[in-house]
């Protein structure tokens, strides 16, 4: 079915709808529609339409190894209930564990000794993605900022509750990804882009939780961990803001800045040798997610797609 495009005002253009679908949705002048980016598609549906349940079985028995990852592949992907099938009645324990510290967006609804059923708590949306990854964001931020005042003050207790927030980390980055598959909002390069974001930011929480692990194990904090978050922590903090409010020269300066960083790794506590990388890796998803739907001159730019990666662009 095709229809002609008619332009309303200076720079609107309206499609009209097919009147026995409207009028099959009760759909009048003054009603709402969904709207639904989906790569080269936009679907159109009414705000009363509810789509078919997706359910999937993930069977387990006889995997002894991954089934941890197996879990969060599968309810990363949208279904709205899981079927899982295991052996050992013992990993029920292992499953309930994860979706109360990580899965949060789903319970348990049913189980019995050697299957249980996972049911969707909540409706992933465009808003619950953008708050999602605005936290995850800060709660990266607070994990460097935390290290760096506890291991001035020496205060290990407190160092050891700052653990609770690289749970918190995982989280947000689940829900994020999940967001990013279920709702196509964005095109699929810039879902790709903020896709790797999520998952960097949760590996540079890791970074800062084996750091901790480390420093509770040892029982010793010395100068050289004070002196490796006072040289990352700013990258962070400006990561975050360019995230939110690009500016090219920033981005360009930050990159050369990140750089040298990098070089001089050996000079920062060992724990934190893959943070500068992994802003860098962040600071040229963010460049993209700016300039990919602006007229840039190539003149900007040392380079522009990477050969390996066709969304990464470096300033």
């Amino acid at each position: 079915m095709q229809r002609k495009v008619n332009r309303v005002g200076a720079s609107t253009l309206t499609v009209s709808l097919p009147s026995a679908w409207a009028k099959q949705h009760s759909i009048t002048k003054g009603s709402t529609v969904e709207l639904k980016l989906d790569n080269n598609q936009l679907i159109i549906y009414p705000t009363t339409y509810k789509s078919e349940k997706k359910t999937y079985t993930l069977d387990l028995r006889g995997i002894k190894k991954m089934q941890k990852n197996l879990i969060y592949y599968v309810l990363k992907k949208g279904f709205d209930e899981v079927t899982v099938l295991f052996d050992d009645p013992s990993f029920l324990a292992v499953l309930q564990k994860l979706l109360r510290e990580e899965i949060i967006w789903y319970e348990l609804v049913e189980q019995t000794r050697n299957s249980c059923l996972i049911s969707l708590l909540l409706n992933e949306s465009e808003q619950t993605f953008e708050k999602s990854i605005r936290k995850l964001f800060q709660v990266t931020l607070a994990l460097a900022e935390n290290i760096q005042e506890f291991a001035q003050k020496k205060d290990l207790e407190m160092l050891k509750s700052t653990l609770k927030l690289e749970k918190s980390s995982n989280r947000l980055s689940n829900l994020c990804q999940r967001c990013l598959v279920t709702n196509t909002t964005y095109p699929q390069e810039q879902q790709l882009a903020l896709f790797t974001i999520t998952y960097i930011l949760e590996k540079i929480a890791d970074e800062f939780k084996y750091l901790i692990q480390e420093i509770l194990k040892t029982k010793k904090i010395d100068s050289k961990i004070n002196q490796s978050m006072k040289a990352v922590l700013p990258f962070l903090k400006k990561i975050y803001k360019l995230f939110y409010d690009f500016d090219l020269k920033e981005a360009s300066d930050l990159f050369g800045d990140t750089r040298d960083l990098t070089k001089r790794r050996y000079t920062l506590y060992h724990y934190l040798d893959m943070v500068p990388s992994y802003v860098n890796q962040i600071l040229g998803l963010i460049s993209f997610l700016e300039l990919s739907n602006k007229h840039i001159e190539k003149k900007y730019f040392k380079k522009t797609i990477s050969s390996k990666s066709h969304f990464l662009i470096t300033p």
